[in-house]
């Protein structure tokens, strides 16, 4: 950064620089939808930031006013450089390392307390602009990506056997078209893939879609109000489980199969009962 005597007096270590050949993305802060527009999003005309800020220098342990400067005029006084977040291009300021002047404006966005995810900024300064770190975007769009061809790859690859078990241990009805029971689970594979990787490589699927069976066919019940699995046949308590939404139940009962001494017997007197 350019310094003078007032500006930009900061600890070397303490300033971002982008190098040659890099670019950095900047966005301002608060851009929405257009609700009347769809696919449109609302961007202000103009939005400017201040070219002056004082910012904390954590190396200087010290206050430091900084500038974007542009130039020094024969009286010695800088010249600043306005900042401008403008919509024609699309609220955003782009620089290249290639450009000094780019530099200079990086390294002054960088340190401002107007950048919304510095963690250096005082917070008495409303944010204005936000860097948008677009080599962590594209990888974690990547990364997405991969995980929802995995889920919708080990979707296509179940048996119907295995869809109708995935489908039953998450306390859906298994009884339709195995067409029908595909797609749903492949919407869901396609929806949140690592949900469904969780649930369709879980080892104990298969207990748990029995239990749901069981409650299907009247062999077990579940009393709601006592948070309890009971013997459908005489209502005797087999164990209650803790308070939960959706299919926590099911799981609860699961665990106390796997992690009671009784359990394994409940379960193979389960298994006996189903049809």
């Amino acid at each position: 950064m350019r310094t003078t005597k007032s500006y930009n007096n900061l600890n070397e270590k303490s300033v971002p620089k982008l190098g040659r050949g890099e670019v950095a993305l900047f966005r301002i802060c608060g851009i929405k939808p257009d609700p009347v527009n769809e696919g449109r999003l609302m961007i202000p005309t103009a939005v400017s930031v201040p070219s002056t800020d004082t910012v904390y220098d954590p190396s200087k342990k010290e206050y430091v006013d900084i500038a974007c400067i542009d130039s020094i005029g024969a009286d010695g006084k800088p010249n600043f450089v306005d900042i401008w977040f403008r919509r024609e291009a699309a609220g955003t300021i782009v620089c290249n390392g290639n450009n000094r002047l780019d530099t200079e404006l990086y390294s002054y966005l960088m340190l401002s307390n107007y950048r919304k995810n510095n963690e250096n900024r005082n917070g008495d300064q409303e944010a204005i602009y936000e860097l948008i770190d677009t080599k962590a975007q594209a990888a974690k769009k990547r990364e997405d990506r991969s995980k929802r061809l995995e889920a919708l790859q080990f979707a296509a690859n179940m048996t119907g056997e295995e869809v109708v078990e995935t489908i039953a241990s998450m306390g859906l009805n298994e009884n339709q078209d195995i067409q029908v029971l595909r797609d749903r689970l492949e919407a869901f594979a396609e929806e949140d893939p690592e949900s469904f990787l969780k649930i369709a490589s879980n080892k104990n699927k298969a207990m748990k879609a029995n239990v749901k069976k069981a409650l299907d066919q009247g062999v077990l019940v579940f009393d709601r109000p006592q948070n309890a699995f009971k013997w459908a046949v005489n209502e005797e308590i087999i164990t209650t489980v803790p308070r939960s939404t959706g299919t926590g139940h099911l799981d609860g009962f699961v665990g106390f199969l796997l992690g009671s001494k009784k359990g394994e017997k409940v379960y193979d007197e389960i298994v006996k009962l189903l049809k």
